[in-house]
């Protein structure tokens, strides 16, 4: 958080060029080796670089538009931006990783619309957004276990599909455990459901769950309260950051982290597909806590400068 802008600016770059990299040589190593990878393996710890990637493209397009010093973003850096935030996404959803693509692209749009791009881009990018969803499909980039995680949403009392039927019991197991926590929970460590591995990756998929079994309603009331403060907090930072670059990071970094708390939540009572996306400061893994330091340490150097 002591890195100032003007350091942070002229790393912003290389940063990104790294990042690119290491997921076309993660990609690459996916389609010559037939295994889905998702990270590298380096012995004592595993670097995840679709987690990585998120606060160094914030960075990036934050110094991009910031450069640009316009009030209203030109078409021609519209498309450059798209074009730097294309390459990263496309990348981590070829691996196939769609949740982190997904909240990637929420924390592109964050900065995107706080920089000032027109409505008319918006939509152009949205149209642009779902066919080339609807193309991957086609070329096979999207799974079939993926698409079965978007028909589980509204078929969550089927019981004849068997491709189904994993997915479907996930997401009822979570349901089920935060029901039967009650208001106050039935103690750490004493969910029948939880403790019982009845839910699949629970430390870093649905943390939720073991939280509304073990802690409640309270507990989750607690959780979602916590995280409304800290959102509330990034907000206001945000709102009196003194530079553009400041401005667009913050931007970003909410965006990315309303969506990511909203999508692990929400997949955990049923409003959401399930996907694999850590709920941040809670989900066990290094890669997410890593980058959700960095962003947060974005955001303590806008507030540190607010008045310089």
């Amino acid at each position: 958080m002591f890195l100032g802008h003007d350091w942070l600016r002229s790393k912003a770059m290389p940063f990104y060029g790294a990042t690119v990299f290491s997921l076309a040589v993660l990609l690459l190593w996916s389609y010559t080796s037939g295994e889905t990878k998702l990270s590298f393996d380096l012995g004592l710890f595993s670097v995840q670089p679709a987690e990585i990637a998120k606060p160094v493209l914030m960075l990036v397009l934050a110094a991009w538009f910031a450069e640009v010093g316009s009030r209203t973003v030109p078409y021609d850096e519209f498309v450059r931006a798209i074009v730097l935030a294309g390459v990263p996404f496309l990348l981590i959803a070829g691996q196939p990783d769609l949740g982190s693509a997904m909240t990637l692209g929420a924390g592109v749009l964050g900065v995107f619309f706080v920089a000032g791009t027109r409505q008319k881009h918006f939509v152009g990018v949205a149209a642009l957004a779902i066919l080339s969803f609807v193309v991957s499909i086609w070329a096979g980039v999207v799974r079939s276990y993926q698409l079965d995680r978007f028909t589980a949403l509204w078929n969550q009392n089927n019981t004849t599909d068997e491709s189904l039927q994993n997915l479907v019991l996930q997401v009822r197991f979570a349901k089920r455990a935060v029901a039967s926590g009650g208001y106050f929970g039935k103690g750490y460590l004493q969910g029948e459901l939880t403790n019982g591995r009845y839910i699949p990756v629970q430390s870093t998929d649905f943390p939720f769950s073991a939280i509304g079994e073990q802690f409640g309603l309270v507990g989750c009331f607690i959780v979602i309260a916590l995280f409304g403060v800290i959102l509330f907090r990034v907000w206001v930072i945000g709102r009196n950051a003194n530079s553009p670059i400041g401005k667009y990071l913050v931007a970003g970094v909410f965006a990315t982290l309303a969506w990511q708390v909203f999508q692990n939540i929400g997949m955990t009572i049923g409003i959401m597909p399930v996907s694999g996306l850590p709920l941040p400061f809670v989900s066990y893994g290094g890669s997410h806590l890593v980058a959700w330091a960095i962003m947060l340490g974005y955001v303590q150097s806008v507030h540190m400068r607010r008045s310089s």
